[in-house]
């Protein structure tokens, strides 16, 4: 799995805006989040 920011840039690049990633447990998990309208 790519790191956050090469996830990040591949999720815009596929036309999501808003794009963000939060760290949980002590950054054992991600929420990655993304707006597409």
């Amino acid at each position: 799995f790519p790191d956050q920011a090469a996830f990040r840039r591949e999720v815009e690049a596929a036309g999501f805006a808003r794009v963000g990633a939060a760290n949980l447990s002590g950054g054992v998990v991600a929420l990655h989040t993304g707006w597409r309208i």
